[in-house]
């Protein structure tokens, strides 16, 4: 037999004992069908049951509730309650009674009548009559089946518990003729020992039961029976029924939940199901007709034995073309296999032992492939965290699987960014910069991802030699408790860094996000804080909710005022006032204010830009004493804090105002500063001009603007502009000045000599710049 047939056959005949389990199994099953179906009557029968017995229970209720209300009436317990020495009761008595009677009533379709009966009256009170019980029973409800003393024992009855008389044939004027009713009767006084005094009575339509007995019926030819707790019939479905009441044996019709009850007067077999309510006690039974039953029986038979046979049919059809069809792709990968394979030796294997072979060649290679691939995992997570940092992720692609691909797990909901600077690093030194600086991260990494992770789980990712992010997963309630396990946690790594290994570290910290969706943003966040290092310094750690309070700050204090006497006491050589009013520029804008990064690189433009000025205006003689290669812009755009800046404008300052006093000793320098005073002082007189200096101070006008020109460094006419400029600028910050005005205080006839000098300095008119500055 050829290596196919063998195959091919193997499939079949397995797939031919696939068959015969199901076969066989339906072949068992069909013997217990007949049991089932008949759980199925019974469990329909069962609802069918319930159903009743919850309408009529909450009809029966109703009943009940309407005979305790008449029966605890303060006038009907009066009544029952009055001695033998208070006379009989009067007329009007009566008819308090029978009005309590038309006023307790519930609108129910099963109450047909309603009465009280007394005892010691031997009277019967009704909405519309009062009337003896002999009278009352001759004549408004006359029993068929119950003569007239059979009546008066069952009202008389000292039960403490409600009672029924089964559906009787009632004859009288109540009932209009004849009518079928169900009598339920309940002592008075209600819940105590004492005998009866009377009763309350109320009659139930027993054909309005039927009327429902039958309506539901009709779905499975079922007969109903409702029998009290005693097993005394009360009514029954369909007027003609067959089923004489005298042979229905209750007792021994309900021995079990489902059985079997033959009709002796058609000889039928009925399926008998009985359901006891859990309120009243009452028996509901059906009777099913055992054809009808079996009706459902045969036709399952027949589908099921015609099913049966179609089945075997198309199973072995189908499974010769199912092992046709299954074979085809396995023939079709051992010809892909042979074509590969140029050893001859394989063409005689077995078609399972050649893809076997196959397949434990092509797992070794993925053995070996995954080798390699896990060593480039460390690079696959650091770039994909990267991309993740910086937004480039599409995160709403993100699952747990794609994230476990990558070698990360998100177990909350909480996110944090945090961005380490190494400022400095004494202790460890290696020969190779490159192992230094990994064993530096190392270092970081490590402790910080311990410190991180006790409530959390912390990721690194190396984005600079000397920068390592960490994007946190905190294991938290809400934002505040983030924040302040983030603060205790970064401390302590702080100080640990720091004290055991002598490295210097600035960190920056977002805020607390929800979902990671905000990572980006959290990474933007601790950039951000970590650029205020600029302002605080090395070694600074900041949270970028110090940012969001900073800059609520919109402004920096650097006043003209204090710009002109700063510039004043350098020029004029005073260092400590210098160092005084910068020490008060810094408190004003770093500790009382508070202002944002971007306000303090403002801050410190302004301040360059003062510098450059004073290092302008200084004269040649000054810079004289100066050394050779002082470039004092090259040295602030050197410092890379603003911390730096601040000491490094005190070092300049510092070094201009030793050149000005050694400068002093020199006449000529003393003669340049009291005419510079002069000028100061009277600046805003419009006859201030060269000649006047000069005839001031006794030179000729041509040697005066020389010599200034030599030891100022600086036009006459030109310092004289800037000296008006500067005062034009300080005076157009009052808008209640108007131009005009302005141009008089600061020495000039009119206003257009005023905007000509001013747009020449400052490259705007006046106007605009009042503008800007309200701006």
């Amino acid at each position: 037999m050829s290596r196919k047939t063998n195959f091919f056959l193997t499939m079949f005949l397995a797939f031919l004992l696939m068959l015969m389990f199901p076969t066989a199994l339906t072949t068992v099953l069909y013997h217990n069908m007949n049991a089932v179906i008949k759980e199925d009557v019974q469990n329909s029968s069962n609802a069918m049951l319930r159903q009743i017995s919850l309408m009529i229970d909450s009809r029966l209720h109703e009943v009940e509730q309407l005979a305790i209300q008449i029966s605890f009436h303060p006038k009907i317990i009066h009544m029952f309650s009055r001695n033998e020495t208070s006379g009989a009761l009067s007329v009007f008595q009566y008819k308090e009674i029978m009005d309590t009677l038309s006023f307790h009533f519930i609108t129910n379709g099963f109450i047909q009548d309603r009465y009280v009966y007394f005892n010691k009256q031997d009277t019967v009170v009704t909405p519309y009559v009062r009337s003896d019980a002999s009278d009352f029973y001759q004549f408004y409800y006359k029993y068929e089946e119950l003569s007239e003393d059979e009546w008066l024992k069952f009202l008389r009855s000292s039960s403490d518990q409600a009672e029924f008389l089964p559906a009787m044939n009632v004859a009288g004027k109540s009932t209009g003729g004849n009518g079928r009713l169900i009598t339920y009767r309940h002592s008075i006084p209600i819940g105590t020992q004492r005998p009866s005094e009377g009763a309350v009575v109320i009659l139930i339509d027993a054909e309005q039961i039927r009327m429902m007995l039958s309506n539901l019926e009709s779905a499975n030819k079922a007969r109903i029976f409702i029998a009290d707790k005693e097993g005394r019939l009360l009514v029954r479905s369909g007027a003609n029924e067959q089923i004489n009441e005298a042979e229905l044996n209750l007792d021994k019709l309900v021995e079990g939940e489902f059985t079997e009850y033959s009709d002796h007067s058609g000889g039928e077999r009925l399926m008998a199901t009985k359901y006891v309510s859990k309120e009243t006690g009452w028996q509901y039974i059906s009777l099913v007709p055992h054809s009808v039953m079996m009706a459902k029986v045969n036709r399952a038979e027949i589908w099921a034995l015609t099913l049966l046979g179609i089945c075997i049919l198309f199973g072995l059809l189908g499974a010769y073309l199912l092992a046709k069809r299954l074979y085809s792709p396995i023939h079709n990968l051992v010809s892909s296999i042979l074509k590969r394979d140029s050893d001859d030796r394989n063409k005689i294997k077995p078609e399972f032992s050649l893809i076997e072979e196959t397949l434990s060649q092509s797992w070794r290679s993925e053995e070996a492939l995954k080798v390699v691939v896990d060593q480039q995992v460390p690079l696959i997570q650091s770039n994909f965290l990267n991309r993740l940092l910086n937004g480039i992720v599409d995160t709403g692609t993100l699952n747990e699987e794609s994230l476990r691909f990558m070698g990360f797990r998100f177990d909350s909901e909480w996110f944090s960014v945090v961005i380490i600077n190494v400022d400095d690093f004494r202790q460890i030194k290696l020969a190779n910069a490159e192992q230094q600086w990994a064993m530096i991260r190392f270092i970081i990494s490590n402790i910080s991802q311990e410190l991180l992770g006790r409530r959390g789980v912390a990721h690194a990712v190396e984005t600079e030699l000397s920068r390592l992010v960490l994007l946190v997963n905190l294991h938290v309630e809400d934002e505040r408790e983030g924040l302040e396990y983030m603060e205790s946690v970064i401390d302590e790594l702080k100080n640990v860094i720091e004290s055991r290994f002598n490295i210097v570290l600035s960190i920056g910290i977002s805020g607390i996000r929800q979902h990671y969706r905000e990572i980006a943003s959290c990474y933007g966040e601790a950039l951000e804080a970590l650029e205020y290092r600029i302002v605080k310094g090395k070694s600074s750690v900041t949270y970028y909710q110090e940012i969001d309070r900073m800059r609520d700050q919109a402004r920096y204090y650097y006043p003209m005022e204090l710009e002109m006497q700063l510039a004043n006491a350098i020029r004029s050589g005073d260092f400590e006032q210098a160092d005084r009013l910068m020490k008060h520029i810094e408190q004003m804008n770093f500790q009382s204010k508070h202002i944002s990064l971007e306000m303090g690189k403002l801050l410190y433009f302004d301040m360059m830009s003062t510098m450059i000025k004073i290092w302008n205006d200084t004269s040649e003689r000054v810079q004289h004493f100066l050394v050779d290669d002082f470039d004092p812009l090259r040295r602030l755009t050197d410092c890379s804090t603003l911390v730096e800046m601040q000491e490094q404008i005190r070092v300049i300052y510092q070094e201009i105002c030793d050149s000005v006093i050694a400068g002093q000793r020199d006449p000529g320098a003393v003669l340049v500063d009291q005419i510079s005073a002069f000028i100061d002082e009277h600046y805003s007189d419009n006859s201030l001009s060269l000649n006047m200096i000069a005839e001031r101070f006794n030179l000729s006008p041509q040697y005066l603007s020389s010599f200034f020109k030599k030891h100022k460094g600086i036009n006459l006419a030109d310092y004289m502009a800037r000296i008006r400029v500067e005062q034009a600028k300080r005076l157009l910050q009052d808008p209640s000045l108007s131009l005009n005005r302005i141009a008089e205080l600061v020495g000039y006839a009119k206003d257009a000599g005023l905007i000509r000098i001013f747009k020449k300095y400052m490259g705007v008119t006046p106007g605009k710049y009042r503008e800007y500055m309200k701006d």
